[in-house]
């Protein structure tokens, strides 16, 4: 069985490989721990570590510039990485002592590149814990955006997204809230279970539940709970899907015989969610660019009892044309930057801005194509876990401005944005847009 020092020993690797190859966080995550066998106690070491890493990288290494003689772009990547990963253990783990972390570190940038790296990450990491509980000062000669960016490691290009679109108080509010920790929400199989059933359930397996409020089928998870643990309490009773995304699909009104089209299925919580709002009456189906992922869904589906979800691989910029005019309602839940979801998802702190400036061009595209499956009087959610204007509010108004035969529903001006909650340092719901929209001639 692998030590502690072995889950240090593969966050490091891990660690390379996120930022070396640009491998996905919760990817790398998933496949270490299914080929190592860590216990609990060392499985939450291993992730904690890595998810931290790449969350406060633009802080960590601003620490190590403002106490490192050296550049950092002449520090080797791998001591890089560890001396990030002794910062963050110092700076941010209650339970790991500083001796242990400042040894296994300079013990590790030994192996790397000898003695003179082990120095050097020694001194580093020594004085980081002289400096511990007064670590702000080093923040004190930024100002403005670059202290914001620095302080909550969120980079500038992705303040000034905020601050477009929602103002320089809103944005700061936003940001710190992507500090908060996060536990699971489920969304209640109601095919099998009430909600006060899943919460009792959870409850006699040892797991802190409560309803969650502004649901209708929601439930809070007050505790981190491994995945595998989880299922052996409560397996078949519920789908994880945030508190925001549940209320996405409340607002589409599904009713039971519905025919519903999921333009961007993957993974499958709103076309599951939706086949539950239906009793599993009616038909779904389930698109998706990706076909690999679509065999994920049907999985989900059948593990829940649902038989109404039937998937297809597709390419969501344009219509199928056999299904033009048929549809109740239609999901159309793009692909997005995900700046609501930071607090969750690491890696999207380090993407490319300029991957981002494209998305709203194919947003658009998606949302036209799917508007096209709706009969006279459905409905269609258009949604994304995004707080970028760009790729919210603007779609949906270019579209309404633009397709005189569709409308807001129910009379609504504009699209709703939930905001990330932060509630005692717990951030009760993701950054979320939606907007219901109806085909009425």
């Amino acid at each position: 069985m692998a030590d502690k020092t072995s889950a240090r020993t593969l966050a490091f690797h891990s660690l390379l490989k996120c930022f070396r190859d640009r491998r996905y966080s919760n990817i790398e995550i998933d496949s270490v721990i299914k080929q190592n066998n860590l216990d609990s106690r060392e499985k939450g070491l291993f992730t904690a570590l890595v998810y931290g890493v790449i969350e406060k990288r633009l802080m960590l290494d601003y620490i190590i510039s403002s106490l490192s003689h050296r550049p950092c772009d002449n520090i080797v990547p791998a001591v890089m990485t560890v001396l990030e990963m002794g910062i963050y253990q110092i700076l941010f783990f209650d339970r790991v002592p500083d001796s242990a972390a400042c040894n296994e570190s300079v013990e590790t940038a030994k192996k790397l590149a000898g003695e003179g790296a082990g120095k050097f990450v020694n001194a580093i990491l020594r004085e980081i814990v002289r400096k511990k509980d007064n670590i702000e000062s080093l923040f004190d000669r930024l100002e403005g955006d670059e202290y914001l960016s620095i302080r909550y490691s969120v980079p500038v290009w992705i303040i000034n997204i905020l601050k477009d679109s929602y103002g320089q108080e809103k944005a700061v509010e936003i940001i710190k809230a992507f500090e908060g920790k996060s536990y699971m929400t489920l969304r209640t199989n109601t095919l099998r279970a009430t909600r006060e059933g899943l919460v009792q359930t959870l409850k006699n397996g040892g797991i802190d539940a409560e309803v969650c409020q502004g649901t209708k089928w929601g439930v809070d998870l007050l505790q981190s709970v491994p995945t595998d643990r989880l299922e052996k309490i409560a397996g078949g009773l519920y789908i994880v899907q945030d508190k925001s995304s549940q209320i996405a699909v409340e607002r589409l009104s599904v009713e039971k015989g519905d025919f519903i089209i999921d333009c961007c299925a993957c993974p499958g919580g709103k076309s599951i969610s939706s086949a539950f709002c239906a009793e599993n009456d009616g038909s779904i189906l389930s698109l998706d660019l990706h076909k690999n992922k679509l065999s994920l869904v049907e999985k989900s589906a059948g593990a829940m009892g649902i038989d109404i979800i039937k998937t297809m691989e597709h390419n969501g910029t344009t219509p199928l044309e056999e299904y033009i005019g048929k549809a109740d309602k239609v999901i159309c839940d793009v692909p997005c930057s995900g700046l609501g979801v930071i607090h969750k998802k690491p890696d999207i702190r380090h993407k490319n801005p300029q991957d981002i400036e494209k998305l709203p061009t194919v947003q658009y595209s998606i949302l036209c194509a799917s508007s096209q499956y709706l009969k006279v009087g459905g409905k269609l959610l258009y949604s994304t876990c995004t707080l970028n204007k760009a790729e919210n509010d603007d779609i949906t108004e270019k579209f309404l401005n633009e397709h005189r035969d569709f409308r807001r529903v129910s009379g609504e001006k504009k699209g709703i944005t939930s905001f990330p909650a932060l509630l005692e340092g717990i951030v009760k719901n993701d950054g979320f847009y939606t907007d219901v929209i109806e085909r009425f001639r």
